[in-house]
């Protein structure tokens, strides 16, 4: 593609000097020199492309070689086209060599980068995102891939614009998404509600979600409608509320870029794995939460303030104490000797009792 683009700039600009042999230095030229009548001369002028026209033309025939049309060039005196074009040439001959040494399906090369990429040996084109909307918000859609492309640096998926002519647009839709699209951006309004395809085509991207457990629809509300209620669950991006709490296109370059993984984990284990817990090694055996485990050691360094009384206990209850690790509650004291701490700390005197 790109060689057949420099050719057509440099031979479609009209050249009044002709070559010693009467045959002009342009794509009129070419035409003649490949056996174009004056009519079909005539005919190409009104074109855009005349220079691509005629080499479309001249590939229909079983003699159209490179190395003829790299004659031709030199019979034209434009040797200046020849020394552009030989390098990408050579490269373009030794991509379709590699091509059929691989048995490459070509079926799978269905949109204009595709084609691009096919010639360079390289595999189909991997997008970012694919885009889903409505015809009449096709205006809004065509602003959104233009940010979305030229400042966040994304490859989005339009099949107006990105398809090969003559391909089956239903069915090359459905596999770009399936297969070479990370998302589906989904350009929700009533228009797009009233589609019976794009329904389709939002059920399918379900489906692959469900079947991949993965993240595929990123819906976005641009005008106000009743949202879909396979959709109500999803969170939502909405154009005309994004300045109130975020910026609508970042939050969208965040969506598409962001983890593809929706899986869940699959056992109580991997859940507790996720959160950093410990699983006990036994039925029988507590593990004591690091926490509390730290604030027992702090409270143990403590003073002793505990009331010492005279109470003593029995043999039996020393016994069972000092079998059991858990702390064991200490007697009330007595009354009374609670009474003369209080008084010998604050210093009252005892008042005398009367007799």
């Amino acid at each position: 593609m790109r060689t057949l683009g420099i050719v057509s700039n440099l031979l479609n600009p009209t050249k009044y000097i002709p070559t010693k042999d009467h045959l002009l230095r342009d794509w009129r030229g070419l035409a003649e020199l490949i056996g174009c009548t004056r009519e079909d001369i005539s005919s190409l002028d009104r074109s855009v492309d005349p220079t691509l026209n005629v080499l479309k033309k001249w590939s229909e025939e079983k003699e159209s070689l490179i190395s003829s049309f790299l004659l031709f060039l030199q019979k034209m005196d434009r040797y200046d086209v020849f020394d552009d074009i030989i390098e990408l040439v050579i490269v373009d001959i030794n991509s379709r060599k590699v091509i059929a040494s691989q048995n490459v399906d070509t079926s799978l090369f269905i949109t204009m980068k595709d084609r691009e990429l096919l010639q360079q040996g390289l595999p189909p084109k991997q997008y970012h995102a694919s885009m889903l909307y409505a015809d009449d918000d096709e205006q809004f859609v065509v602003d959104v891939v233009k940010i979305l492309e030229e400042k966040y640096k994304l490859d989005i998926f339009l099949k107006q614009r990105d398809l090969v002519g003559g391909t089956i647009e239903h069915e090359a839709t459905l596999k770009i998404i399936a297969e070479r699209s990370n998302r589906l951006i989904i350009i929700l309004t009533p228009a797009f509600l009233k589609s019976t395809e794009n329904k389709y085509i939002m059920s399918f991207a379900q489906s692959i979600e469900i079947d991949q457990r993965k993240r595929k629809i990123i819906p976005c509300i641009y005008k106000d409608c009743q949202i879909p209620y396979e959709l109500r669950p999803l969170h939502k991006l909405y154009y005309r509320k994004s300045g109130m709490f975020c910026n609508f296109y970042e939050k969208l370059y965040s969506s598409i870029i962001s983890s593809n993984t929706l899986a869940l984990p699959r056992s109580i284990e991997t859940a507790l794995t996720l959160s950093n817990c410990t699983i006990p090694t036994s039925p029988n055996t507590l593990t004591v939460p690091e926490i509390v485990s730290n604030s027992i050691a702090e409270h143990s360094s403590l003073p002793d303030l505990s009331i010492q009384s005279n109470h003593q206990s029995s043999e039996e209850d020393t016994d069972a104490v000092s079998q059991s690790s858990l702390p064991v509650e200490q007697p009330r004291p007595k009354k009374k000797t609670v009474m003369k701490k209080f008084r010998k700390i604050f210093k009252i005197k005892e008042k005398p009792v009367a007799v």
